[in-house]
């Protein structure tokens, strides 16, 4: 805190670019928001350098808090209606919610499943189904 930054690499020059990996689980520190980059030499580092701001990629961990669902459609092995998503309780990284046929409460059907993609909304996210089962 205060002093010196933090410094993450040193890179050598020489190549028309310089990469440095950093693995999957580094942690971020604390109000960490861009990557700095200061060019360096034996005598000092440069007052002012290039960033780029952080985007943390993360995969969703709020799951919506219910999905309804209710045939309308009066044929046998085809459905139709409209299925209700409530949103999740937090949507600060959630972009859609995906649809699926399932064949159980957990499992989603095999091969080409996806019924929809219904946008984040931060309300009630709704799709109409009006598809027969092959």
């Amino acid at each position: 805190v205060g002093g010196e930054p933090a410094r993450v690499a040193a890179v050598a020059v020489g190549a028309p670019r310089a990469e440095y990996g950093l693995s999957s689980d580094t942690p971020l520190p604390a109000g960490a928001t861009h990557i700095l980059v200061y060019t360096a030499n034996l005598d000092g580092e440069m007052e002012t350098g290039v960033a780029v701001e952080l985007v943390d990629r993360a995969i969703p961990t709020s799951a919506p808090s219910s999905v309804s669902f209710l045939d309308m459609d009066e044929l046998l092995m085809t459905v139709g209606g409209t299925i209700t998503v409530m949103k999740a309780t937090d949507e600060s990284n959630i972009e859609h919610y995906n649809l699926y046929w399932g064949s159980s409460g957990t499992a989603k059907l095999e091969g080409d499943s996806l019924i929809a993609k219904a946008p984040a909304t931060g309300g009630f996210a709704t799709s109409d189904v009006l598809i027969g089962s092959a």
